[in-house]
């Protein structure tokens, strides 16, 4: 592996070895995404990127965010002589570490708390014998970058400070700064508060997201993956015109919101986490499709795009109603928000009767595609639509009874009832030799989508699904391919295919595979999160991915489903080799909570109160 795990980070010894990544950062205005690493003399490559998620460009379609690549020239920097790269730490902050001559140099790059800018301080060092004299920005100052949008001309400025020439003696040190902002010419700009205190509310902010829902399991790659994976989930939120939202990220999806992403893969994953500002942006993703549920029964929007102002609805119906009804479902249960209850009845009564209404003759829900959005074939029904929908039911209905609506909740659970025969008769399969599913109708291939049943709770052909998935017909150590016999890697159904068969009870079979991944994803080649697809996208780490690993953990190995505004079920899992692991902090079901499991026993401990549950079974909680 190319990386080392330290001081709950990782880190890599750049000397003498060839190589190139990036990492994306983001604050409520302004993502920072920093190309790094060295070619093959060991100089230091040094790219940066600042990407305005509100600034808009025309049209202002999904992908119009004004983005600007730096000029070298923008770059703090102390004179012409060639710069050698050392080292590269990240845990939040990117720390890089190099040597001009005797200067040793060390820089750091974060983003603002909420304004539009980031900062970039250098750290410069004399190690040398002799003085040294220090020229920053020897090009002299950098001038500003433009462009052109839906609100006007765009404006990206870097301010420096201290950048005046020294000379350094032997042993001797001083720190430059760099402030990056953007904005719209001719109009006041947000505010930074400045170097250190940006600093200190990034870390703050690192610590808010790391310090619940804790897990400690003493595997050190699965700890530190897991703990990177909560930074990146919960920093991509911006401040748009719609509030707070969440976004994908990657530099080509923001101040916008999914139905998969956002609705499906992160909400719940907030809900359990419990950052306030996560299932603030949350609660605004799923009001924002309310207004489309109307009594024509037309599909709700893809996305809702451009900071809330327009929408994007480009492969058809994929099964959103489905997806909100799964993940906002499981939103309002896990929040313990009995207000919130009260709120989305109605809308999820409406998803469970738009896909009652596009139920063909054999009982499945049809649609016009899937999550992947025509990349692949879905057919006319396919086994992710109706698995979400499936366990959207059983949650919607969990909702819908705590409003009071017995005869709605009753209702909403003989539809699955009568979903799950279809899906059983409809989509299982012989493949492989394995008894399994087929994603669609007379596909003849294994799908990495197969794994939804698992997840949705069905077990009568978990064991063969489990081998199809982990099987050369579909993983390698580069992750899961999206359908057998072709090239595509898509994490996300990896992630659910893991915490699917954790939640099925093939541990034994699947946690190698979950260690091999996690090392791979954090310290091999591309790192250190889940990525979004290989080839297409070249492995972007989206935020939801990284919401959707840290729920293998939730909902895999603890088994958490929500079953009320305070109940829920755990089935904990102990793990090979380690007989004690515990999340702790919880922020769910309306309470604070810790789960400890000790070889065969499960303690749930509150404030007032310790129950003990056993081990790989399950069991159900009231608060």
């Amino acid at each position: 592996m190319r990386w080392q795990i330290r001081d709950n980070g990782i880190f890599w010894d750049a000397k003498g070895s060839a190589h190139t990544d990036s990492i994306e950062m983001s604050g409520r205005g302004c993502s920072v995404v920093v190309r790094y690493g060295t070619d093959e003399n060991g100089r230091l490559i040094l790219e940066r990127r600042a990407v305005f998620p509100t600034l808009r460009l025309s049209p202002n379609v999904t992908e119009a965010t004004f983005i600007c690549d730096l000029p070298a020239e923008s770059a703090l920097s102390v004179d012409a002589a060639p710069e050698y790269a050392e080292s590269f730490f990240y845990d939040g902050v990117l720390t890089v570490t190099s040597r001009c001559g005797d200067l040793q140099l060390r820089r750091t790059f974060f983003p603002d708390s909420s304004a539009l800018g980031f900062w970039e301080t250098l750290h410069i060092t004399n190690h040398g014998s002799l003085p040294a004299a220090v020229t920053p920005c020897p090009g002299g100052t950098p001038k500003p970058c433009y462009g052109r949008g839906a609100y006007g001309i765009y404006e990206v400025e870097t301010t420096l400070e201290d950048a005046r020439p020294v000379v350094l003696a032997p042993g001797g040190h001083t720190v430059l700064r760099a402030h990056t902002s953007g904005g719209i010419l001719h109009r006041p700009r947000s505010q930074s508060l400045g170097c250190q205190a940006e600093l200190s509310a990034r870390r703050t902010r690192i610590k808010a997201l790391t310090g619940q829902s804790v897990l400690k399991t003493g595997n050190p790659v699965l700890d530190t993956l897991y703990r990177l994976c909560q930074i990146h989930a919960g920093e991509s939120i911006f401040d748009t015109l719609a509030g707070p939202l969440h976004s994908p990220g990657g530099c080509e999806y923001y101040a916008a919101s999914w139905t998969n992403d956002q609705l499906e893969y992160a909400g719940p994953w907030f809900a359990f986490a419990g950052d306030p500002l996560a299932k603030e942006a949350s609660v605004n993703a799923y009001r924002q499709y309310v207004p489309f549920m109307g009594p024509q029964y037309t599909p709700i929007p893809t996305s809702v795009i451009a900071q809330g102002q327009d929408i994007w609805e480009g492969a058809g119906d994929r099964g959103d109603a489905a997806m909100f009804l799964y993940g906002c479902s499981r939103y309002v249960l896990t929040c313990g928000d009995s207000a919130l209850a009260a709120e989305f009845t109605q809308p999820l009564l409406w998803c469970a009767e738009y896909c009652r209404r596009k139920t063909s003759a054999q009982g499945v829900v049809l649609s016009d595609s899937d999550e992947l959005e025509g990349r692949f074939p879905s057919g006319c029904a396919n086994l992710s639509t109706n698995c979400l929908c499936y366990a959207g039911l059983a949650t919607a209905a969990a909702v819908v009874r705590q409003a009071g609506l017995l005869q709605d909740a009753e209702r909403l659970e003989a539809q699955r009832e009568a979903l799950g025969r279809a899906i059983e008769a409809y989509f299982g399969a012989n493949l492989n030799g394995l008894h399994t599913y087929r994603y669609y109708e007379n596909c003849d291939v294994l799908r990495s989508w197969i794994c939804w049943p698992l997840v949705a709770g069905f077990s009568e052909r978990a064991q063969d699904t489990v081998e199809a998935l982990f099987s050369p017909a579909l993983w390698s150590v580069e992750g899961m391919l999206c359908a057998q016999g072709d090239s595509t890697y898509w994490d996300r159904g990896a992630l659910y295919a893991m915490r699917g068969a954790f939640l099925q009870g093939q541990t034994e079979r699947v946690w190698p595979e979950l260690l091999r991944y996690a090392e791979n994803r954090l310290l091999g080649e591309r790192v250190p999160l889940p990525i979004e697809a290989w080839p297409e996208g070249g492995m972007r780490h989206l935020s939801a991915e990284s919401a959707l690993f840290c729920r293998i953990v939730s909902e895999g190995l603890l088994g958490f489903e929500p079953l009320g505004i305070r109940r829920f079920s755990l089935t904990p899992r102990t793990l090979p080799n380690i007989p004690h692991w515990q999340l702790s902090d919880i922020r769910a079901c309306g309470a604070s909570f810790d789960i400890t499991i000790n070889d065969d026993t499960c303690f749930v401990r509150t404030e007032t109160q310790t129950l003990t549950l056993p081990v790989n079974t399950r069991s159900i909680v009231q608060l």
